[in-house]
């Protein structure tokens, strides 16, 4: 009997603490790839070769099953849900860092739209902000004149726990599922 108190307690425990997240996204002319606890996923489209034979019609049958969401997400149910995460005293924490390396063939174009993105990352900390606690967020953005070439790299590492994450899916089917009066 004391064992399983011993286990119930530890899993409580375990439940409270945080554990990271690694995620990184990298784009470049030729490259893209996704990183999920440092493991590349390439997520360039492959191309598949389909065999025609004939003048065969293939249908796809859609699934009819219950769906359990179907007709519940709009507008207004997507600002309840916004809003609750934002009121949210348990989010998770988040540390966010995005370079990025870009060039254009004209030197003032390049200047210009280097003023225009510098208005993007306030934005951004903004919207990372309303779901996540954001401790820490560098947004470089580095032009390069008379060079045609773009470079994006985002790497971020969320905390998060088993409590706080049970605790945001039920704030989530609580937006969806309440009706307004």
């Amino acid at each position: 009997m004391y064992i399983f108190v011993i286990i119930i307690s530890i899993l409580f425990i375990l439940a409270f603490i945080p554990f990271p997240i690694k995620l990184g996204f990298i784009y470049a002319e030729d490259d893209e790839y996704f990183f999920i606890f440092n493991k590349k996923i390439n997520i360039k489209p492959t191309r598949l070769k389909v065999k025609k034979t004939g003048n065969v019609n293939y249908k796809v049958k859609l699934s009819t099953r219950y769906d359990l969401f179907r007709g519940k997400i709009n507008v207004i149910t997507a600002r309840r849900i916004l809003r609750l995460l934002k009121r949210n005293k348990a989010k998770p924490s988040l540390n966010l860092d995005i370079q990025v390396n870009y060039g254009l063939d004209d030197a003032a174009l390049t200047a210009i739209s280097y003023g225009i993105l510098n208005m993007v990352p306030p934005l951004i900390y903004q919207v990372t902000n309303t779901i996540f606690d954001t401790s820490t967020f560098n947004c470089n953005i580095v032009p390069m004149f008379n060079k045609k070439f773009i470079k994006l790299k985002i790497k971020s590492i969320i905390w998060i726990s088993v409590a706080k994450a049970i605790y945001i899916a039920w704030l989530v089917i609580k937006g969806i599922f309440t009706k307004r009066n």
